[in-house]
């Protein structure tokens, strides 16, 4: 099967990598592989990766540095002499040039096998490292970034960095491990944050979501306290036909409550049904001790009379939830939206003078 061209233009366009540069021979020859070697460079700094090519009689050279400083030690030349031999120096982002020496040898269109074949004519092979970080980090699903990691201990080793800002940034729904959420299960979830827990920030959990698992949040919340050191975010999506939230599972996760900064939760009961244990996630709410913004949208529910010191945005749709206790005790509540009675609308105007955001659902 022969190799389909990439749109390297798109691929790479308006990004550059710091650490790389490329030189052309600023004249046609025959062969010059032997001027430019990787100990030509090593004044300008550690030289991690060299790839040489050639098209129409120009040679160019891919230089991946260990650093960006080395690179900047060779490009602030902009013209260089190796051996006799005149090079003209270019930025990684100069795509032309590097569009020409990966789709252009000896003159000519090569036939390269696919990506999957481990011949040395792989187009990957004529890929730096920071070549393919830069394609990496235009991925998106957390499935991509698996099959990405999976391909070889090279791949591996480039996404355990790459990946980092995505993950960040990203909220995380477990249910992108698997193509439309099928089949997911503890342990997908489990190997996945073994590897990236610690880059996680935010976690969002719809059981719907979760068809083949009858048991979602306990699970899943105790490895979010193993792995996920830097969780801030959790968003809950809980339905009535999955297991509720148990106390041990609450005990277990104190730690990771404590650290949250955003909580929101969502909890709807079956009609006619008066045994859901809402006093759990009183407890929940109530060990979110560093709270910034919450969300608690669950029937029947009492809100802890405690104060959040942290606390600035609160919002709530659920009438029974008897908000003027936990209000007084947060009078540092910046935006507010809640059902609200006469008396209570007297209660904010009167004790919560930071209040300018004001919603009555």
């Amino acid at each position: 099967m022969e190799w389909t061209p990439v749109d390297w233009q798109k691929i790479f366009e308006d990004e550059a990598s710091d650490r790389t540069a490329v030189i052309i021979s600023a004249q046609r020859a025959h062969f010059l592989r032997d001027i430019n070697l990787p100990c030509d460079f090593d004044q300008y700094g550690v030289v991690e990766t060299f790839r040489y090519e050639r098209y129409n009689g120009y040679h160019y050279s891919i230089i991946q540095f260990a650093d960006a400083a080395s690179a900047t030690n060779l490009l602030r030349k902009r013209y260089i002499t190796v051996r006799g031999v005149d090079f003209i120096v270019k930025p990684f982002h100069s795509v032309d040039d590097l569009i020409k020496s990966l789709q252009c040898m000896n003159g000519s269109q090569p036939s390269y096998h696919t990506a999957s074949d481990n011949s040395e004519r792989n187009i990957l092979h004529y890929l730096n490292d920071d070549c393919l970080g830069e394609i990496f980090r235009r991925i998106h699903s957390l499935f991509d970034v698996v099959s990405i990691e999976n391909v070889c201990t090279r791949f591996r080793r480039i996404a355990a960095t790459t990946f980092i800002p995505l993950l960040k940034r990203k909220e995380i729904d477990f249910t992108e491990l698997k193509p439309g959420g099928n089949g997911i299960t503890v342990t997908d979830i489990e190997r996945f944050l073994r590897r990236h827990g610690p880059a996680i920030v935010s976690v969002q959990l719809c059981e719907h979501d979760y068809r083949n698992m009858s048991d979602v949040v306990n699970p899943i919340l105790k490895l979010l306290q193993k792995h996920c050191a830097n969780l801030k975010s959790l968003t809950l999506f809980k339905e009535p036909n999955f297991r509720e939230l148990q106390d041990q599972t609450l005990i277990d996760i104190r730690p990771l409550l404590s650290k949250l900064t955003y909580v929101e939760i969502w909890h709807q009961t079956i009609y006619g049904c008066r045994n859901i244990p809402t006093g759990r996630y009183v407890e929940l709410i109530t060990a979110c001790t560093a709270v910034e913004t919450l969300i608690a949208n669950i029937d029947s529910f009492t809100l802890p009379e405690i104060n959040f010191p942290q606390l600035r945005v609160f919002q709530t749709n659920c009438v029974y939830s008897k908000p003027d206790q936990f209000i007084g005790k947060n009078r540092q509540i910046e935006a507010l939206d809640i059902p609200c009675k006469p008396a209570l609308l007297r209660l904010i105007a009167e004790n919560m003078p930071k209040c300018n955001v004001f919603s009555s659902t």
